[in-house]
């Protein structure tokens, strides 16, 4: 199933995770998080519907994803 998730891009056109993680995102690259995921505190995040992803879009330069998610998944109602 896909889900989406905005990033960041900068100036040079790179994009990057936010909340203070700032890994580069890769086209075809697997970003994987160590731990037990906790809503809204620690994971990665991706909304099923584009409609719920822009309300996490940061201001500025970004770029939609189209992800793929595995392992442990939360699912709340956004």
């Amino acid at each position: 199933m896909s889900n989406y998730h905005f990033v960041r891009v900068n100036k040079d056109g790179q994009a990057y995770l936010g909340y203070n993680d700032n890994r580069i995102v890769t086209v075809g690259e697997t970003i994987t998080v160590e731990g037990t995921p906790v809503l809204c505190q620690h994971g990665l995040h991706a909304s099923a519907r584009i409609i719920d992803a822009l309300e996490y879009c940061p201001m500025g330069n970004t770029a939609l994803c189209r992800v793929e998610l595995g392992g442990t998944i939360i699912h709340d109602d956004d």
